[in-house]
């Protein structure tokens, strides 16, 4: 009768080490007389490497806005790479009211870059003071739950890839949409694009704000609001899966990030993917 231990293989610690690399468990090697301890390097979790990859990204850029170093080609690229960043941590993340809170700050801080950068691609100029954030109480909602941002997005009901122009809101129907800040009403109509019941008001320096899918509108056309105005309610006209607010921002037409507008804290409540 044949021995077992003819059928028992001694893997030498390299041998080990590489099982442990693939399995993700600890090996404690015999070399030596002070055992020690040889783990996997994980690599971060999918959520972590893109805020990672995103940081990165935005200081390096900001470097450069700073020195004055970007002409307006350069920054197209900037802006272009910074929102593929995005896109990334966008998609790392979980939708849902019990999703994981994404890096609001770093978006916040991303989305405000891709706005400088867009404004020297256009204007080959900074900034300009109108285009600086706007506190608390100019978000268009009280609360403040992100469950779509803006950019590509695969369509909450067909699923096919689609630019959203905004950012959506979480609300209940009947919650007060206002005015994120001063501006002269255009529009307040049905729209025949999906957005259901619309409201649009013009602003100083070329911009715009739009707020979508609305159950009421308790303002005109061409009346005057302020900032946290109450222009209308939420609802879920035009096509939507529910109720929430829609809000869009543009300047000079072309749609941008409004978080690059808004002003958000670390114990807001910001989650979701686009």
């Amino acid at each position: 009768m044949r021995s077992t231990s003819d059928d028992v293989q001694t893997l030498s610690p390299a041998a080990l080490a590489v099982l442990a690399l693939a399995s993700g468990v600890s090996v404690i090697s015999g070399c030596g007389s002070r055992p020690e301890t040889t783990r996997a390097t994980l690599a971060p979790p999918p959520a972590e490497a893109a805020s990672l990859e995103l940081e990165r990204s935005v200081s390096s850029t900001s470097a450069l806005l700073m020195a004055g170093a970007l002409c307006p080609d350069e920054a197209r690229s900037r802006a272009d790479g910074l929102r593929l960043a995005r896109d990334k941590v966008f998609e790392s993340g979980q939708s849902g009211q019990s999703g994981a809170a994404l890096p609001i700050r770093l978006l916040r801080e991303s989305a405000a870059l891709i706005f400088d950068l867009e404004v020297v691609r256009r204007r080959g100029c900074a900034r300009s003071s109108l285009a600086a954030p706007v506190p608390r109480d100019g978000w268009p909602l009280r609360s403040i739950r992100l469950t779509s941002g803006f950019g590509e997005r695969a369509d909450p009901i067909d699923g096919d890839v689609r630019f959203h122009a905004g950012v959506d809101l979480a609300g209940l129907r009947g919650d007060p949409v206002l005015a994120f800040r001063a501006g002269q009403v255009t529009t307040v109509a049905t729209a025949q694009d999906g957005c259901g019941l619309r409201i649009v008001v013009s602003h100083d320096a070329g911009f715009s704000s739009e707020y979508c899918h609305l159950d009421t509108a308790d303002v005109a056309p061409g009346q005057r609001v302020e900032v946290g105005t109450p222009i209308g309610t939420v609802g879920d006209s035009g096509r939507t899966t529910g109720p929430h607010l829609h809000f869009g921002v543009r300047l000079d037409g072309s749609p941008i990030d409004p978080l690059s507008l808004l002003v958000v804290t670390a114990d807001d409540d910001v989650k979701g993917n686009p």
